[in-house]
């Protein structure tokens, strides 16, 4: 993950006009709602993982299916961590510059 003033250093046609930090709690609450709907829609997503253009196999698919399961809940429990202080998700608005 970058840096929280990483994009602070790519002002050359942009100009940062505000930036804020959201405390980690909040993005494992997305993950965790991902991770609901990944389950509610497991058998699209098999389906869809099943085709060649995707991972081409039942065996494969079931696979990454749980690759995206452990990727969803190792993500929450690391932003969650330490009252989701230790990770977090900054945010940023630029503007054009004249």
């Amino acid at each position: 993950m970058p840096s929280m003033d990483l994009l602070l250093y790519f002002q050359d046609h942009l100009a940062l006009q505000s930036h804020w930090y959201v405390n980690g709690c909040h993005y494992s609450r997305t993950l965790e709602s991902w991770l609901e709907r990944h389950d509610a829609a497991r058998s699209a997503i098999l389906r869809s993982f099943s085709k060649p253009q995707a991972y081409g196999s039942s065996a494969a698919a079931w696979t990454w299916y749980q690759r995206w399961r452990m990727f969803y809940i190792a993500c929450s429990e690391l932003f969650r961590y330490n009252g989701g202080e230790e990770w977090g998700v900054g945010h940023y608005l630029f503007v054009k510059k004249k």
